[in-house]
């Protein structure tokens, strides 16, 4: 697909392929999974849709159980129709970028099922809220200590992201989620998240376009 060439090309402009990236030019080339037309069968047979997160006119968010293993999971779906054109768009963007991402502060998609009638992506369960109801809830009073915490996780995303010409083009507190192993927020573990709006860039290549939501 085009954004498998995109990264394949921004990869291969690099001076050092590293172990990673030639594991994930190894990934890249794999052959592009077929559309699933028996949606109803192969994805009930794998995971059990349970309390709704989101929901909107052609589109919903779950969380949901891996029956094999019995983790939770984050199930997103949009219905297909002629007014949801746009977003099918911005879904199947997703996929391919999070198909690509391998790390501690993206969110990991685990897999996804598409049919003539809808699409259903499967990210890995989080458990926590947005950094944006975070701050909120701590009225926007943390330690610098939390600050720097925060920031730097993120920073760590971008710069993965950056390394390899993806560009988020809607990072907002919204966007992204923090997880935390204790009451005092020790620990805290941030995810970047929703990459619809993203966008594969070459090194000459420059955006004017202003973008996000």
């Amino acid at each position: 697909t085009y954004i498998r060439n995109q990264i394949l090309f921004n990869i291969i402009n690099e001076t050092v392929l590293d172990d990673q990236i030639k594991s994930i030019i190894n990934f890249l080339c794999r052959p592009v999974l077929s559309i699933n037309h028996d949606i109803k069968n192969n994805f009930s047979d794998f995971y059990e849709i349970k309390e709704i997160i989101s929901e909107g006119k052609n589109s919903s968010v779950n969380k949901g159980i891996k029956k094999d293993t019995g983790e939770y999971v984050t199930i997103k779906k949009i219905k297909k129709n002629e007014d949801t054109k746009k977003k099918e768009e911005l879904f199947h963007y997703e996929i391919e970028i999070l198909k690509f991402c391998k790390h501690k502060n993206i969110v990991q998609l685990i897999d996804y099922f598409e049919t003539l009638e809808e699409i259903i992506i499967i990210l890995k369960y989080i458990e926590g809220n947005t950094l944006g109801f975070f701050l909120k809830e701590k009225n926007f009073n943390l330690k610098e200590t939390e600050v720097a915490n925060i920031i730097y996780q993120i920073a760590q995303g971008v710069k993965y992201l950056h390394k390899f010409g993806i560009i988020h083009r809607d990072l907002k507190p919204d966007n992204i989620m923090i997880m935390s192993n204790n009451r005092n927020n020790e620990d805290i573990i941030i995810k970047i998240m929703d990459f619809g709006f993203s966008k594969i860039v070459s090194k000459e290549e420059k955006l004017m376009e202003g973008f996000g939501t």
